[in-house]
């Protein structure tokens, strides 16, 4: 899941997209707090949740799965003379795409296990031995704050490692709300009910226009 700015009536609220493999809601409120996830999940999910770093999530739910994409795009963002967060960047590239070639030889429950708490304990060295440069600091920062969360994917392999499905579902209204202001509450409604829709019926590769109809 994810979430982002969307004007309505002149206002900030925020449009709030979940999917899963097969289907996808979106929810548009005033609020980008965790009373949105309450209402929509519920008090009893139980569920694991891929998402950015944003606090409202780890503070409504325990069975997190961090994004990567958002950790290592970070890397763009360094000058070519730090070298020593480059270095921490590729190295952090190399335990993801390690990982994601280990789940594509059908490992076991216990092969997971293992090989999960091996990624765990190389993340912990790599924050225990610090860095210099503020660039690589504020990278193991991040590692650190959401230690317990960047490899569930390993022992849950149906779950993505990345948050970039949510991202892309999101990425249309984006590019809508530049052109378009929805002034009403029954505006709001209908966006979200139709796109929701729409959304859905793409995933399942249903025809929207016939559907409508």
């Amino acid at each position: 899941m994810d979430e982002t700015q969307f004007p309505v009536d002149g206002d900030d609220y925020w449009l709030w997209g979940f999917t899963t493999d097969n289907e996808t809601l979106y929810a548009l409120r005033d609020s980008r707090g965790s009373v949105v996830l309450e209402e929509i999940l519920g008090d009893e999910f139980d569920g694991i949740i891929v998402c950015d770093g944003w606090t409202v999530y780890s503070a409504y739910h325990s069975r997190l799965q961090r994004c990567w994409a958002h950790l290592l795009r970070e890397k763009e963002n360094i000058s070519g003379e730090d070298a020593e967060a480059q270095l921490l960047y590729e190295e952090l590239q190399k335990v993801h795409d390690g990982l994601n070639r280990f789940l594509k030889t059908s490992p076991s429950p216990l092969q997971q296990i293992i090989v999960q708490h091996e990624a765990r304990r190389r993340l912990e060295t790599l924050v225990a031995e610090g860095a210099e440069s503020n660039k690589a600091c504020e990278a193991l920062q991040t590692i650190e704050g959401g230690l317990g969360d960047w490899l569930t994917f390993v022992v849950h392999p149906g779950v993505d490692s990345t948050n970039n499905r949510a991202e892309r579902i999101l990425r249309d209204s984006v590019m809508r709300r530049k052109t378009m202001m929805l002034r009403k509450q029954k505006g709001v409604n209908s966006y979200e009910i139709f796109q929701s829709l729409i959304q859905t019926w793409k995933q399942r590769e249903q025809n929207p226009y016939t559907e409508l109809q």
